[in-house]
């Protein structure tokens, strides 16, 4: 499994509603097109609404390169980094517990 954690921040005069509405289209074409993909979350600092974080899991190597080179991937970056401070990190994580929790 390889783990992925993006961080990012929207500009003060760009709109959190656009940044809402194009994640949750690029998080809908994920789950309909990416069977490698193993998880996508997309989340919001609550004591500071400009700062989002990513958090996805791919199966594989293939399923990961996949995912970065699907059109919906490269209109969603298109649309998303020219709203953020500075270009978003990825950074690889390790899951420290073995198994993940459903509650």
């Amino acid at each position: 499994m390889i783990n992925i954690k993006i961080n990012f921040i929207i500009k003060e005069n760009e709109s959190l509603d656009f940044v809402y509405e194009i994640i949750n289209e690029f998080i809908k074409n994920i789950k309909q097109n990416e069977p490698g993909t193993f998880e996508y979350e997309s989340f919001q600092y609550v004591d500071n609404e400009r700062h989002f974080f990513h958090l996805m899991s791919f199966v594989d190597e293939k399923a990961r390169m996949n995912h970065k080179n699907t059109s919906h991937c490269k209109e969603f970056v298109s649309k998303l980094y020219p709203l953020c401070n500075g270009r978003p990190k990825a950074i690889e994580v390790k899951r420290v517990n073995k198994k993940r929790i459903q509650w």
